[in-house]
């Protein structure tokens, strides 16, 4: 478990530094928070790659890790969507984003916060 630890934490922090680059981004223009949704699709897919190469052998790890990589596969979805919809940022567009996307990225961050709470448990960062 240490070794595959060890190998998974570079991956993850990739993960989460990505993700928290998204997260700063969010009230840039549109290609700018596309920029940072690349970035976040390059570490998911990085992350989802290795993990059906290297399986973790403790299962509930792998659940939580999982769990990040799917809430953060979420947050880019939707953060994609919302910078096609308003291409000015998203503070310029919430006018003609529907109120949909709000109440999906409060679902979006409050699952990567548990994510990454649940991660940070195993001693993960």
């Amino acid at each position: 478990m240490r070794q595959w630890r060890r190998e998974a934490s570079p991956l993850i922090a990739a993960l989460c530094s990505a993700q928290q680059e998204l997260m700063i981004a969010v009230g840039d223009p549109g290609v700018t928070v596309l920029a940072a949704c690349d970035q976040l699709d390059r570490a998911i897919a990085d992350a989802e790659l290795w993990m059906i190469s290297n399986p973790c052998p403790d299962g509930q790890v792998a659940e939580s890790v999982s769990d990040l990589v799917a809430a953060c596969s979420g947050m880019w979805a939707m953060m994609t969507a919302i910078a096609r919809r308003a291409p000015a940022g998203i503070d310029a567009g919430a006018q003609v984003l529907p109120r949909t996307f709000s109440g999906y990225m409060v679902e979006r961050v409050t699952a990567l916060a548990h994510a990454r709470d649940d991660i940070r448990r195993f001693g993960f960062r």
